[in-house]
């Protein structure tokens, strides 16, 4: 318990720090230099600085977890270009250590403004793309360039279709309870061809994950009805008997990547 009370705290001081420096200009270099570890000095994050500090007014207004704040458009709007600017952080590492050779069709389910979609498309063009995301989301992702196939709505309630090789879901589970972690598993093990993979991009929280992580977690249990972030296991004992671990990797210092393909 101790361990995971400093880590929320460090997680805290890190947070304050980067919208420090996003305010008030370069902070002291010995200070830079422990923030520099998640967030290099040369990638500005105004959007992540917004949306921490939208959600502190949320925590000010929370004396307990009876009510969830509904976020307004410009917060939806703010958080997405907040997940543009993480993924800024991991995409190249993201595109060097996935293995997509044999994939033909593609699904990205919740992708917001699709920063690692559209990385794919740039790099494999031969892969047919599907993006899957609220209205909101994708509209947003149609002015960041997206191209392929684009299905607006909740993907809670779509149907996924079929035949892909590869589902990627990326900074979606932590938002959602048990239940509907399930029920992205059972969509997906009905999307897939034989074999197909599933790939989720998360801020895992197990000990060795960054500091970080725990503090966002804090702001799923506040901000959302059952979200929140979990150990890898914890997402494996989710998913049902016919998805097996096949691989798992970092993209940067908070990210991870959990691959499961799915057997018969």
């Amino acid at each position: 318990m101790e361990e995971l009370f400093f880590d929320v705290l460090t997680g805290a001081w890190k947070t304050r720090l980067l919208i420090a420096s996003v305010k008030n200009g370069p902070l002291p270099p010995r200070i830079q230099k422990a923030l520099d570890r998640i967030y290099p000095q040369e990638i500005k994050a105004p959007h992540m600085a917004r949306q921490m500090e939208r959600m502190a007014e949320h925590w000010k207004g929370l004396p307990d977890k009876r009510e969830v704040p509904h976020g307004t458009e410009e917060d939806y709007r703010i958080y997405m270009e907040a997940q543009e600017e993480k993924a800024g952080f991991s995409l190249n590492t993201f595109l060097e250590l996935v293995d997509l050779a044999g994939v033909r069709r593609l699904l990205d389910v919740g992708g917001g403004t699709a920063p690692y979609l559209r990385g794919i498309q740039k790099k494999f063009p031969d892969i047919a793309a599907t993006y899957m995301d609220i209205e909101s989301a994708a509209a947003l992702a149609r002015e960041k360039g997206l191209q392929g196939e684009i299905i607006a709505g909740d993907f809670r309630d779509l149907p996924w279709g079929e035949n892909f090789d590869f589902i990627l879901i990326s900074q979606v589970i932590h938002m959602y309870g048990d239940d509907s972690v399930r029920l992205f598993f059972n969509k997906a093990a009905g999307a897939l061809t034989e074999k197909g993979r599933l790939a989720i991009i998360e801020h895992f929280v197990d000990p060795w994950d960054d500091p970080y992580n725990f503090l966002f977690d804090i702001n799923m249990f506040l901000g959302t009805d059952g979200g929140k972030c979990r150990t890898r296991q914890e997402v494996l004992d989710l998913a049902p008997e016919n998805f097996a671990p096949e691989r798992e990797y970092m993209i940067d210092k908070r990210t991870g990547v959990l691959e499961l393909r799915l057997v018969f």
